[in-house]
């Protein structure tokens, strides 16, 4: 008795064999497509935090430069070149960074 039931477990081993090895592949195909798809998608967060960053330094760099550009036309200004500004200013022809004289 105790022979044939080892004898019907062992009989199906034969068609167990093939199932365990296929959802191994499986398994190693999903895990690595898995990782695949976390590579790209960690690379695409990370290009597009650079490129805000980027965008931010320029707003800064522009806005400093803006500041300083300001800063010298108010200290040197003379009255025709006040009235010459104020004219392109209202014009519509100059940057509203110049608005501010």
């Amino acid at each position: 008795m105790k022979v044939t039931c080892v004898s019907v477990l062992f009989s199906h081993l034969p068609h167990v064999f093939p199932q365990v090895v296929a959802q191994a592949v499986l398994f190693m195909c999903m895990n690595t497509a898995g990782i695949f798809i976390s590579y790209l998608s960690d690379r695409a967060q990370r290009q597009a935090f650079l490129e805000t960053r980027r965008c931010i330094e320029a707003r800064l760099r522009l806005e400093t430069e803006n500041q300083r550009q300001v800063k010298w036309l108010r200290g040197g200004r003379t009255v025709c070149g006040e009235s010459y500004l104020k004219n392109k200013a209202t014009e519509g022809k100059t940057r509203p960074y110049l608005y501010m004289i």
